[in-house]
């Protein structure tokens, strides 16, 4: 079963609720509702319908819809998804495709009737009764949307509502029912600028409407104030240097403000009169340049804030003391790895070009180190993590003191796609087709192995002899060497181009003859015998043509592999009759590297979305 995901990369502007202790976040394509006080409580909203991630959320205000918007991918034409949820229920109620690309923000009116979605070029309006299209309009540059408040006299029977959109000049949209028509009408009056800025373009990011005023970020770091009433500009405030990201409404007279240059701004006042109260400086704190990029609707002096580094932080608005309620990777996670006799902490690399050290009691991060180039591979032993690297460095590092210990430079030219360590040797297979063995104590090469014609993807030391270490490639090879004698002693080729276009991932048996196993890029497994030229087994454990992009053979029992596609996808399968006993997707992008812990009790997945996901792991009744 899933024990806890996380992978919050806090990459897109608003990805972040909060109502009292539960919150709602994005890991891909898939919408997380949790606990602030308890990380082990977790549930999840995915829409098999739409794979692709999301990129803003928006919860309604009295939390009854969560709206989450999709990118607009290739895979399908563009088109970028709005799912509304309910969140009592946990149950999908509509999917709206209309936008395409990328959609720029979302808005609940306050009675939870309607839902206001804009694109770059689109506004549309949703009624929440039937899921039906109530209205919209084109306008170019078009960056937000909030709803105003209902005024003191809202008739429920004949319902005027207004709402403002950000674009390239600014508007308050009326919306109104028509006893008449039988049908809701909407017209729009510009918000009048002053000579000496109305001339002036500005890009508009962020937006919010509070009470009689609506509040608008700028790229310049402003924030614009309007009057909704009198539809007319009253003041303009710089409030950082980084542009304005995200807005909240605190209470009538306090806003906080997320810049893109690291800060989070208390702004009160009135009117034409505001300043800043209180400032945190999270690019400061974090001793790293990040940008804040969401802002949770704060609750009992508390804000929950999203970092451009991954990170979740509770800031408490009086006395700006943060706690990290979470962390994450920017961006797409690599390799994955337990040292050898431990199962309570594991290690990954990522292309934000760091080593992090998780906890699996509590899911929190215990180090984060970074490197000089992106890692492509990785082996934990002892207390090192090896790492080969995009820029064709070995590079040795340790997490419990956060450093560099030593680096072979140059050791492939090019990317080093694969690596393995034992006590005696580090091996490392490269872009470049070659494979090149190392001393661990003084880093001497001791032999290169240049058989293979493509990249190396994966290498393998044998379990019963130390000195033996198997390697595949993209060229549909496996070689077999003897470092003892420097020589290779076996070589295994798939005969068929049909259905082998190269393998991407390498495991063992630890029963039968111990077999390798690879996987292919397009989908099928191979058992192969050090003493026979054919694979002993092929065989498939989905239906679909993607990849497996990484396989593990279970370090306990071994009567189980552990498969991670290239879409996804998670299997586990018995060795005894290749049966899959347990399939999941919770990922978005490829399962680029798991790890079992030496107990067989969990299994650790991890994503090109930055995802990471703890699986207990209970045998066949998994």
């Amino acid at each position: 079963e899933l024990e806890h995901v996380f992978g919050f990369t806090g990459q897109h502007v608003q990805t972040l609720e909060r109502n009292g202790d539960t919150i709602y976040y994005p890991i891909g394509a898939t919408l997380v509702i949790g606990n602030i006080k308890d990380p082990h409580n977790q549930e999840f909203l995915k829409s098999n319908k739409v794979p692709s991630k999301i990129s803003k959320i928006c919860l309604s205000s009295n939390n009854r819809y969560i709206a989450a918007a999709h990118l607009g991918e290739t895979f399908n034409n563009d088109i970028a998804t709005v799912n509304v949820w309910d969140v009592k229920h946990k149950e999908l109620l509509y999917s709206f495709d209309v936008h395409k690309g990328f959609i720029n923000d979302l808005s609940f009116s306050p009675d939870e009737n309607f839902l206001a979605s804009v694109g770059t070029v689109r506004c549309c309006i949703w009624n929440l009764k039937d899921g039906s299209a109530a209205g919209g309009f084109s306008k170019s540059n078009v960056s937000g949307v909030s709803w105003c408040p209902l005024p003191k006299d809202f008739n429920p029977r004949r319902p005027k509502y207004q709402f403002v959109v950000a674009c390239s000049k600014p508007m308050i949209c009326t919306f109104e029912y028509n006893i008449s028509s039988l049908q809701y009408e909407m017209y729009s009056t510009e918000f009048q600028l002053p000579g000496r800025i109305a001339g002036l373009k500005r890009s508009y990011q962020g937006l919010i409407c509070i009470d009689e005023f609506s509040f608008i970020g700028t790229a310049t770091g402003e924030v614009m104030v309007f009057s909704n009433r009198h539809e007319i500009f009253r003041t303009s405030v710089l409030v950082c240097s980084g542009g304005i990201l995200t807005l909240r409404k605190v209470s009538s007279n306090t806003v906080l403000v997320a810049g893109g240059d690291g800060t989070l701004r208390v702004l009160q006042g009135h009117d034409t009169k505001w300043h800043v109260s209180h400032e945190l400086n999270a690019s400061k704190l974090l001793d790293d340049k990040v940008k804040l990029t969401s802002i949770s609707q704060p609750s009992q002096g508390q804000a929950l804030i999203g970092v451009s580094s991954g990170l979740m932080i509770d800031v408490n608005l009086d006395s700006m003391k943060t706690r990290i309620v979470e962390a994450s990777a920017s961006s797409g996670i690599g390799c994955v790895g337990f040292s050898p006799g431990v199962s309570d902490q594991f290690v990954t690399a990522s292309d934000d070009a760091r080593l992090r050290l998780w906890s699996l009691e509590d899911y929190q991060m215990l180090s984060d180190v970074a490197i000089d180039s992106i890692p492509c591979s990785m082996a934990v032993h002892t207390d090192m993590v090896i790492v080969g690297c995009q820029d064709g460095f070995i590079r040795a590092y340790s997490l419990k003191f956060q450093k560099l210990l030593w680096q072979i430079v140059n050791a492939h030219r090019g990317p080093i796609r694969s690596i393995a360590v034992n006590d005696k040797f580090i091996v490392s297979g490269g872009e470049d087709a070659i494979v090149r063995v190392w001393i661990p104590s003084t880093r001497e090469m001791v032999g290169q192995f240049s058989d293979h014609t493509k990249a190396v993807t994966a290498l393998h030391i044998d379990h019963s002899s130390s000195n033996i270490i198997f390697s595949c490639s993209l060229d549909r090879t496996i070689m077999t060497y003897d470092l003892k004698r420097s020589k290779r002693i076996a070589y295994h080729a798939s005969s068929s181009k049909s259905d082998n276009r190269g393998f991407i991932s390498m495991s063992q048996r630890y029963d039968s003859e111990q077999e390798v196993i690879t996987g292919s890029v397009d989908g099928l497994l191979s058992e192969w015998d050090i003493d026979y030229p054919e694979p002993r087994s092929k065989y498939s454990v989905s239906s679909d043509n993607g990849g497996y992009s990484s396989i593990q053979v279970s370090p306990s029992s071994g009567e189980y592999i552990a498969i991670g596609s290239e879409l996804g996808e998670l299997f586990v399968v018995s060795m005894k009759n290749q049966s899959v006993i347990f399939n999941s997707q919770i990922h978005t992008g490829k399962i680029t590297s798991l790890a079992w812990t030496s107990d067989e009790k969990q299994l650790v997945s991890v994503a090109s979305d930055a995802s990471i996901c703890v699986w207990n792991f209970y045998g066949p009744d998994f």
